[in-house]
């Protein structure tokens, strides 16, 4: 009996998420049609932001990520994906690092 209320349960909870989901999908269309981007930064090397992409040929979306790796040095690696709809977005996505000394001047390591 136990096991048949846990399954209700987790299928309501299941419900619940995706209609939060269907809900807030319009809402995050119609903040980033009216404001081109979004972004937040969780710290100084952390952050992420999408943003409209739209110009003649291209139509879409584009996201950028900065995330931090590594001890000593520090690395910084950055990738950028676009989702069109309109045009090609092949060989137009990029990742990139750049690695950090303590006293802030670029490392000649690899990244991890």
């Amino acid at each position: 009996m136990k096991a048949k209320k846990l399954f209700r349960w987790f299928g309501y909870m299941s419900l619940l998420l995706l209609w939060l989901v269907v809900m807030l999908a319009p809402c995050f269309a119609f903040a980033l049609a009216a404001r081109g981007e979004l972004s937040w930064q969780h710290t100084e090397y952390d952050s992420d932001r999408i943003w409209l992409v739209q110009e003649r040929d291209q139509k879409g979306i584009g996201y950028h990520a900065v995330r931090m790796t590594g001890g000593d040095p520090v690395c910084i690696r950055n990738s950028v994906r676009f989702f069109l709809w309109e045009g090609s977005a092949e060989g137009q996505s990029a990742d990139y690092c750049e690695c950090l000394a303590a006293d802030g001047t670029s490392a000649a390591t690899e990244c991890p």
